[in-house]
């Protein structure tokens, strides 16, 4: 049988798989903490970012996705989800102080939501 986290249980999931201290993989945690720090790391022009962004928001979308919170398409891609997460952090900036594990679980809800 399988149980729905919720959002709250997904982004624990997340949390507990992030480091509390210390470098992670070329940036720093609190790199990704509100959505203003999401969206300027993800953003940077040097390239090394956007694999690690991407890696980032595919646990997420997959920790919510267990979670059953959202319902990922066979199709959708890490590429589908970055996009969709900036956009929507770029389209709310009046949110971007927000925590960015919640701004990324409400874009993910609005564009691949469950039926029912």
């Amino acid at each position: 049988m399988t149980r729905a986290l919720g959002i709250s249980g997904a982004i624990a999931l997340v949390a507990l798989a992030t480091p509390a201290q210390g470098q992670f993989i070329g940036f720093e945690r609190d790199d990704l903490e509100s959505g203003y720090d999401l969206l300027r790391f993800c953003s940077q022009a040097d390239g090394d970012s956007r694999p690690i962004c991407g890696a980032y928001l595919e646990g997420v979308a997959r920790a919510l996705e267990q979670g059953g919170t959202v319902c990922l398409a066979a199709d959708v891609e890490t590429r589908d989800i970055y996009t969709t997460v900036m956009h929507f952090i770029q389209l709310n900036r009046v949110r971007d102080r927000e925590d960015s594990q919640v701004l990324i679980a409400d874009a993910l809800e609005d564009a691949f939501p469950c039926a029912g």
